[in-house]
């Protein structure tokens, strides 16, 4: 009962993460990590692994996509909604050492 429950959270976390909805999937992926800390030795490695498979597929759209999508634009040249403002609402919502990578990434367009 408990690990069909975690498998469908699972499913709706890489639903968000496939359509770049990180804004909704991190607080999800922290809280279905809590569970697992929390239940232990009673949370299989099936569930384990995938929650693991989804922290990686994260990182990964995020610096192979995101970051590589974005690395080449001029964000200077937009008036309106510039892409930096994208950019620091993504970065509120990402793990440490992504947003680092993010940063240094602004940090490379504005000098």
């Amino acid at each position: 009962m408990i690990e069909h429950r975690l498998k469908r959270f699972l499913d709706e976390i890489q639903a968000l993460i496939y359509i770049n909805n990180f804004y909704e999937a991190e607080p999800k992926i922290a809280l279905i990590s809590l569970v697992r800390t929390l239940l232990g030795s009673c949370c299989t490695k099936q569930i384990s692994d995938e929650i693991e498979l989804i922290k990686e597929r994260r990182n990964k759209i995020v610096l192979d996509e995101i970051v590589a999508k974005y690395s080449d634009v001029n964000i200077g040249k937009y008036i309106l909604n510039p892409p930096i403002d994208i950019f620091e609402k993504l970065g509120q919502h990402l793990p440490e050492t992504i947003r680092n990578v993010l940063e240094v990434e602004l940090k490379h367009y504005y000098t």
